[in-house]
């Protein structure tokens, strides 16, 4: 009987808490309604159709198709619109972090550094919006900002497989942001107090 009083106690608390949770802020740079027309970036030429960017290889092939099945001589004209993430490169705005940490990497700092740019041409053929923005190096640790968290994520996930060490994945509450702290000694991390965390790891090789 009083296990059932503790379950039904916690349901109820969660449910509260639940209910009084602020809102997650929404993505600042990509909307819900799909903007008209064909677009193209003016910066990355990335080419935005029926409301997903591609590249500007992709788009090409996709408006071949597109041209297929119009009317010969009637062609949908290509509107200038920036793209989400040359927007986030001008007002340097990440929405994931992958941070190197340890020492052992920096004896395959090269081959890490190929992995990472190798995950991000895979994840762009995917969804090319997904772009790492820029790097910040020191001699503690090296951040590389991306655009979105599932490239984070991914990256992350790339990290520990091809080069062991242990991950830890720290999820914002309240935006959507994702932090990813890659040591490649393997060392246990700490947690971040306003996010969610959770820690994957196999032990680092040397």
């Amino acid at each position: 009987m009083l296990n059932q009083r503790h379950t039904r106690y916690t349901k109820l608390k969660k449910s509260d808490e639940r209910q009084f949770r602020s809102p997650r802020r929404a993505d600042p740079y990509r909307a819900d309604s799909k903007p008209a027309g064909v677009n193209q970036c003016p910066h990355c030429h990335s080419v935005n159709i029926r409301g997903k960017w591609l590249s500007e290889r992709q788009a090409g092939l996709e408006i071949a198709k597109m041209r297929k099945l119009l009317p010969f001589g009637v062609y949908e004209p290509l509107l200038q619109l920036n793209c989400p993430a040359c927007l986030q490169q001008r007002d340097h705005y990440a929405q994931g972090v992958v941070e190197i940490r340890g020492t052992h990497w920096r004896e395959r700092a090269i081959q890490v550094f190929e992995t990472l740019a190798k995950t991000e041409l895979i994840s762009r053929v995917r969804n090319d919006q997904e772009r790492i923005l820029w790097t910040n190096d020191t001699h503690q640790n090296t951040k590389i900002y991306v655009t979105l968290p599932e490239l984070a994520r991914q990256m992350g996930r790339i990290l520990q497989r091809s080069f062991k060490g242990k991950t830890h994945y720290i999820r914002s509450t309240e935006e959507p942001f994702l932090r990813v702290v890659w040591d490649s000694d393997g060392e246990v991390i700490y947690s971040h107090p306003l996010g969610r965390g959770r820690a994957r790891g196999r032990k680092a090789i040397a």
